[in-house]
Formats: C-alpha cells, sequence, structure tokens
C-alpha cells in the first residue's frame, strides 16, 4: 500500500512566525568566518615537533563548527605523521578524526578511528590516551546501542584515568558513564556521576568539559520534571558553548530549552529553540540533530493542534532519518505521523503509517531477537571451548605425569616397585575424575541448550503479544472506521436518508467499540508507566457537559434524560485528560445499564479542600456480590447492558486507577433495580493555590 501525501496548506499565522524568525535570528555562521588564523599562519612555518600539535588545535576546533574542515586537515595530518612516523602524534590524530566523524553522527566510522588510536595508545603505554579512547568508544556503543560495551568502556576509562593527573579527561568519563545510565533509566546514579564530573571540570576551570556536565544535568531535570533546575544547568551550558563558539553545543542545548518549555506548554518559545537548534544543525550539517528537531517542531505543533504543520516537519525528519536508516526513530515519527492523521480523522492514512510503524518495529525486535541468541549461541560455544581445553591440559598433564613415572620406573625398578602401585592408581582416579568432568560438561551443555529454547519462547511470546495488541486489534478498526466514513458519505450524496441513518447508527457503534480499544490501549501504557501526569485547574462543569453532549446520540436511542446539577464555578485539580476519560467512562456505564426512558443525574459538591463528584442512574442496579468485583482487573464479572450490550470492566479499572494516581478515591453505592450511583473526590484547584 502506497502512502497517499498531501499538499499541505500553510495557515497565514504559521507564515508569519517563519518570516519573523528569519528577520530576527541571527546568522551563527559567524563562527566559521572567524578562522583561527593565527594558528594557520605558523603552520607551514613551524618545527616538525610543533606542527602535529597546531593541526591537533585546528582539529578540534573545526570538529564543532565545520567537520568536513577537521577531516580534511586530519588527513592532511596523517600524511604529513608519514615524514616524522610518531606513533603517539598518529594516535592524537586518529582520536580527533574519529571526533569529527562523531559530530557527523557517523557513529561506526567514528568508533573505528577511536579503536585504532587506542590499540596504539596501548602499544606506547600512554594511559591517558587509552582512558579517552574508552571514553569515546562508550559514548559511540551507547549511541550503537551496545549498552553492555558501553558500561565496560567507561567503567574501565574511570579506572585508569583514577590513577592519572588529567582531572578534564576523567570528568568527560564521568560525563559519559552519566548519559549512560540516563539511557539505561538509572536516573539516580546518572545524576551522580554527572554532578561528579561537573565538580571535576569546575575544579580545572575547562568551559567545554563544564558545559558538558551542565547539558547532562538538564537533560536528567528535565526526565524528572524539575524544570527550574533543569532550566539552570541548560543556560548555563548554552552561555559556555556561545562563549567558545561551539556551533554543535549549541544546538544541543537550543533543543534542550525547547523540551523545557514543551513542558511548560511555552510553545512560542518551543518554536524558537527548536528552529535556532535547526539553523546551526543545516549549517554545520548534523543530519541527525536536524531530523530530531523537525521532529520536536513536528510534536509541538501536534500538541497545538496544528495538525498541518505537524505532518510538515514530522515527514521530513521521518525522510532524513530513512536516509541515515535510524530505524528506531523513523518508527517514533511514524507513530506521530498515525497520531496525527487520525486526529485528522484521516484514518486511512493514519493506518497506513502505523502499518508502516508496526512492520518497522516488528523488523527491530526480529534484529534483537538474532541478536540475544546469537549471542547466547557465542557464550556457549566460548563456554565449550574454554571446558575443552581444560580438558586437553588435564590431559597433557596426565601424559606428562606418566612419561615421567615410566623414566622413574625403568630407572629404579627394584628400588621404587611401590611407586608403580601408586602410579596405576593415580591413573584410575584421574581416569574416574575425567568421566565425572565430562558428565558434568555435557550436563552443562544440554542446560544452555534447554535455557536457549526457553529464550526462544520467551521471545516468541512477547512478540505474538504485541502483535495481538497493536496489530490484530487496532488495525482492524482504524480499517473498518475509515470503510465506514467513506460509505456513509457516498450514501449521504445519494440521498437514501433510511440507509444513511442506519450507516450512522453502525459509525456510532464502531466508534464506541473503538473507544473501549482506547481503554485497553491507554491501561496498557498506563501499566508500563507510559502516561504522564499533568495536574492543572480543569472546570467540571465545562467537562461534563462536553462528555454528556459525546453520549447524546446512545442515551437519546433508550430515551434517557440527562441531568446536569454541577456548579459552573467548581474547578478541580486535575489531569484534564484523566478526568474526561473518568467522566467518560462513568457516563458510558450509566447509559449502557440504565432502563429505557431512564434518568442520568450529575452531581458536585465542594467540600473544602475536595470535592464529591457523583454520577446517578435509574437502572438495572448491581448485585451486592458484584460490587466489590467492579474495580479489579482480570475479574469476569459477566454483566450486560441493559439493552443487552457487551462490557469488559476495564473501564472502571481504568477509572480506579487514574482517581488513585490524583489522591482520590472512587466508590458505589447501588440497589438491584432501582439503580447505581459512582462517587469519586478530587482536589480542588482552590486548595492547592492557596
Amino acid at each position: 500500500m502506497k502512502m497517499q501525501i498531501k499538499q499541505i496548506k500553510f495557515p497565514a499565522e504559521f507564515l508569519i512566525v517563519i518570516i519573523v524568525f528569519l528577520l530576527t535570528i541571527k546568522i551563527t555562521a559567524a563562527g566559521l568566518q572567524d578562522k583561527p588564523d593565527s594558528l594557520y599562519k605558523i603552520l607551514n612555518s613551524a618545527k616538525p615537533d610543533e606542527k602535529i600539535d597546531i593541526y591537533l588545535e585546528l582539529i578540534n576546533y573545526y570538529s564543532r563548527v565545520d567537520a568536513e574542515k577537521a577531516i580534511e586537515l586530519s588527513n592532511e595530518a596523517l600524511n604529513y605523521n608519514l615524514k616524522n612516523n610518531s606513533e603517539k602524534d598518529r594516535a592524537d590524530i586518529l582520536y580527533s578524526l574519529g571526533l569529527s566523524y562523531h559530530s557527523q553522527s557517523k557513529y561506526q566510522l567514528a568508533l573505528e578511528y577511536a579503536m585504532q588510536a587506542h590499540d596504539i595508545y596501548v602499544k606506547i603505554n600512554y594511559p591517558v590516551g587509552i582512558g579517552k579512547c574508552l571514553t569515546r568508544m562508550g559514548l559511540l556503543y551507547n549511541h550503537l546501542g551496545e549498552y553492555d560495551k558501553a558500561l565496560d568502556c567507561t567503567l574501565r576509562s574511570i579506572t585508569i584515568l583514577e590513577n592519572e593527573d588529567d582531572k578534564i579527561a576523567l570528568a568527560a568519563a564521568y560525563n559519559a558513564r552519566g548519559i549512560l545510565y540516563y539511557i539505561l533509566n538509572d536516573i539516580q546514579k546518572a545524576e551522580e556521576y554527572s554532578l561528579e564530573a561537573l565538580s571535576f571540570s569546575n575544579s580545572v576551570n575547562d568551559d567545554l568539559t563544564t558545559a558538558l556536565s551542565h547539558e547532562h544535568l538538564g537533560i536528567i531535570y528535565i526526565t524528572t520534571k524539575e524544570f527550574e533546575k533543569a532550566l539552570f544547568h541548560v543556560q548555563n551550558c548554552l552561555m559556555l558553548r556561545k562563549k567558545h563558539n561551539d556551533l554543535l553545543g549549541q544546538a544541543g542545548a537550543f533543543g534542550n530549552l525547547a523540551i523545557i518549555h514543551r513542558n511548560t506548554k511555552e510553545y512560542n518559545k518551543v518554536i524558537d529553540s527548536y528552529n535556532k537548534a535547526l539553523e546551526i544543525q543545516r549549517l554545520i550539517k548534523h543530519r541527525g540533530g536536524e531530523a530530531a528537531s523537525l521532529s520536536g517542531l513536528g510534536k509541538t505543533f501536534y500538541l497545538m493542534g496544528n495538525y498541518s504543520n505537524s505532518l510538515f516537519y514530522t515527514k521530513q525528519a521521518y525522510e532524513i532519518r530513512k536516509d541515515l536508516d535510524y530505524k528506531r526513530s523513523m518508527v517514533s515519527s511514524l507513530n506521530l505521523m498515525a497520531d496525527t492523521y487520525s486526529a485528522m480523522k484521516d484514518y486511512k492514512s493514519a493506518l497506513e503509517s502505523f502499518k508502516m510503524a508496526k512492520d518497522l518495529s516488528d523488523s527491530l525486535l526480529n534484529e534483537q531477537k538474532n541478536t540475544a541468541i546469537a549471542k547466547i549461541e557465542e557464550e556457549f560455544q566460548a563456554e565449550r571451548r574454554n571446558k575443552e581445553i581444560l580438558l586437553l591440559q588435564k590431559e597433557n598433564t596426565i601424559q606428562k605425569y606418566l612419561r615421567n613415572s615410566l623414566l622413574i620406573i625403568i630407572s629404579l625398578l627394584l628400588v621404587f616397585v611401590v611407586f608403580i602401585v601408586f602410579a596405576y592408581k593415580s591413573k584410575r582416579n584421574l581416569n574416574a575424575a575425567l568421566k565425572d568432568r565430562n558428565y558434568q560438561i555435557t550436563k552443562q551443555a544440554e542446560e544452555l541448550k534447554d535455557i536457549n529454547e526457553k529464550l526462544k519462547e520467551a521471545v516468541a511470546t512477547k512478540d505474538k503479544f504485541f502483535s495481538i495488541i497493536a496489530h490484530d486489534l487496532k488495525s482492524p478498526f482504524l480499517g473498518l472506521m475509515g470503510l465506514i466514513q467513506i460509505v456513509y458519505e457516498d450514501i449521504k450524496e445519494l440521498g437514501n436518508k433510511q440507509v444513511g441513518e442506519n450507516v450512522a447508527l453502525l459509525k456510532s457503534s464502531v466508534d464506541g467499540i473503538y473507544k473501549l480499544l482506547e481503554n485497553l490501549l491507554e491501561w496498557a501504557n498506563l501499566q508500563r508507566n507510559r502516561i504522564t501526569y499533568e495536574p492543572g485547574p480543569v472546570n467540571i462543569y465545562e467537562l461534563a457537559v462536553n462528555s454528556v453532549k459525546y453520549h447524546e446520540t446512545y442515551a437519546k436511542n433508550k430515551g434517557i434524560k440527562f441531568i446536569n446539577n454541577i456548579p459552573g464555578e467548581i474547578n478541580l485539580y486535575s489531569d484534564a485528560n484523566m478526568l474526561n476519560t473518568i467522566i467518560r467512562n462513568l457516563i458510558s456505564n450509566a447509559v449502557k445499564f440504565n432502563k429505557n426512558n431512564g434518568t442520568i443525574e450529575l452531581n458536585c459538591i465542594d467540600k473544602g479542600e475536595y470535592s464529591e463528584i457523583s454520577i446517578k442512574d435509574s437502572g438495572i442496579g448491581i448485585p451486592p456480590e458484584t460490587i466489590p468485583l467492579l474495580f479489579k482487573v482480570g475479574q469476569n464479572i459477566s454483566r450486560k447492558g441493559s439493552g443487552g450490550e457487551k462490557s469488559t470492566g476495564l473501564g472502571l479499572v481504568l477509572c480506579k486507577e487514574y482517581i488513585e494516581i490524583q489522591n482520590g478515591k472512587i466508590w458505589v453505592e447501588s440497589e438491584v433495580g432501582k439503580g447505581s450511583t459512582f462517587y469519586f473526590t478530587l482536589m480542588n484547584a482552590k486548595a492547592v493555590n492557596n
């Protein structure tokens, strides 16, 4: 299925934003115009032992403002190094060359040069160089997703550099290990290592290393939602980057500023920061960073409800990531496109994007699975080889012992007859030990094979589960909704009123089923800690009015009347999305289990610090033995609505978890045949403000 890309029409206000941006943002190319001319002037006339140092200064300068120029200078330096044949100089140049490729996001190539430099430093026994290379290799393995190797490299780097008098290199190693623990979601260790790195860099007054520590701490505090701390560190980082004309670092700092402002919902500042980062990244040809900034703009416009602009930037990010073969990032872009299309009611395009993301995600899962199996197989083979070597060593020992014993027996046959018996017994015992050892090796091999099979089964089970949830459930609903929408629009054009009404009812029914699926996916995200809690003042009356409108068609078919007694002035301190889900599910249940021509009454009582909200129906009621099971996952209560509607019970479970996240509570009072009243409490906004 080919993706249909619609022509994007930019609203006038967005064009104004672009024009203002182009007129007000200063071009950061000034850093490229202000080249270190003094170094160039003395380069040709410098002594041989000084020339490489000048090259290295130039390479390190350009690696942050013009990576292509840095690579060109590195190759010149390598050619010059062939004349003086200094191994340390060659290692220094290779290390700097790897740094230049790192800034271009060419991680595999950068890793190869870092490893070449490392091998030379080991050969000449230069510990500081070894430590710096291990730090760089740790960062690159981190980018490549090989976290075990990254942890090993950074730990070895710190161990080596702690015994050397180079605090800048040690600070860089602590920074690398801190950001690695951040990636591995160990925020406490990430903060500890980054604070230690900041202390080291401050003690030696090295601005760029200090900036890196501030950058990492800013990222960590964004994750912990301590935005004032995050802003402090990111602004300090940006100031130091600008001081040294570090364009690559400035782009990263602007990106982090954008993330902070997005969390505080200052969207104009978000757009401004991302555009500044984007301008620098395009200038220095950092395509990976450019894709990240474009993706950030796409996400921001999505949150603002500007879906056309969101698609415009997200598609650009996707094409760059596709060109760079950043598969994980491609999945993220495709999922954002699917969400945007869905919000625009373009279910066909949403389904296409979702399927592309699913196929790519499955491909990544298969790669991970094959890598894990290959790793286990490699470990098994290594263990078997070690045991075979141990066995050969023991056999050689036995042969040597027998050979020596035989010489002694031949030389002193008459004197040492007793040793013949001893040698025989020793041989018999050793053979028994070897036999037992062979048995243990065979047993361990069988155990490893069993573990391997169980791992394959576990991976297959996991893949099947995600396939059911993500594809076999959501895909058919998206496709069906898109089809019904098309059929419904065609029938309206034909003018067949009766058929149109029937299809409208069918569409309403499918929408209801899709809402059930949304409950399932929302609950699954909640269990995986994928739901963010962002509380603020929410007007309960307005939210209830919107939810009642949403259920009016469903209620009208059963002749149900809504009575909204909620005062208009009460504001709750709640997450708006969570509260909307709670009200939506409780009203849906009230309609489902109500009698024909019944009533649903909504009330809210202000009790000072909190409010008590209730939704009362005149329906079929709930048996006493069923009430304790209503809010528990996995309980099969087998209840049907008054019209035979099916119920999963998941909506009430989701309500309970959302309410408890917000420090509230939920309960129900019911009598069979006389209806039910669901109560829940939440904090008042005025109590929080006071």
